[in-house]
């Protein structure tokens, strides 16, 4: 959700979207409302304003397919910068739980929890698979080492979390709305107005991370 104190994280997570659950439509995502994730978010979470496109159907995403954001969502499965290169710093923690190494909504549910009490706000969505991003937007540039290091440290808590989208400088996700290499599309698990509060209203840097290094 956009503003998490005061509401259940689990609210976030509506069955339709959980592993084992049936979306309405056999593609997995509307192509509505996949376009619509990718209007209100994916511009403001990527480190610079690039996309990967993968042309293997999701395996690889190399460098040299790198161009610049579009304003639609590819046709094929497509990543965005964590960080930027060229500062040497990042405005998302992007937290990756992936259903081969845990009870990934459990987990995901235990992390908007834990937003909660540092009073954060955050993006989160799942794909057709049942893997699950919360992405954490901040006000302002951190190192990306400092990021990179407090993804570790929440892995250490929550092992469904895959720390590689942030264990280098040019780390990639796939944002919300994008393709997804089954064939449907990354969805929001929170309503769309909520997704587009949380990044108009970003979270200030120092006070999440400060709190979050003596919860």
């Amino acid at each position: 959700m956009a503003t998490v104190t005061g509401q259940r994280a689990g609210q976030l997570y509506p069955p339709i979207d959980t592993p084992g659950g049936k979306h309405p439509d056999p593609d997995g995502l509307s192509r509505t409302a996949a376009e619509a994730a990718w209007h209100a978010v994916t511009p403001s979470i990527a480190g610079t304003p690039h996309v990967r496109v993968s042309r293997d159907g999701g395996r690889t995403y190399p460098a040299r397919h790198a161009r610049r954001l579009p304003a639609e969502p590819p046709a094929q499965p497509c990543t965005v910068p964590v960080y930027d290169p060229g500062t040497v710093t990042g405005r998302m923690l992007a937290i990756d739980l992936d259903v081969a190494r845990g009870d990934v909504d459990h987990q995901a549910a235990e992390v908007g929890q834990l937003l909660e009490r540092l009073g954060g706000r955050y993006v989160a969505d799942v794909s057709p698979s049942g893997g699950r991003h919360v992405l954490v937007l901040f006000a302002s540039p951190l190192p990306w080492l400092e990021l990179r290091d407090v993804a570790r440290a929440l892995a250490l808590r929550f092992p469904a979390i895959d720390t590689a989208p942030m264990s280098s400088l040019g780390g990639q996700i796939s944002p919300p709305g994008s393709r997804h290499k089954s064939g449907g599309w990354r969805l929001l698990s929170m309503p769309l107005s909520e997704a587009r509060a949380a990044v108009e209203h970003p979270n200030g840097a120092r006070r999440i991370i400060q709190r979050k290094n003596n919860d």
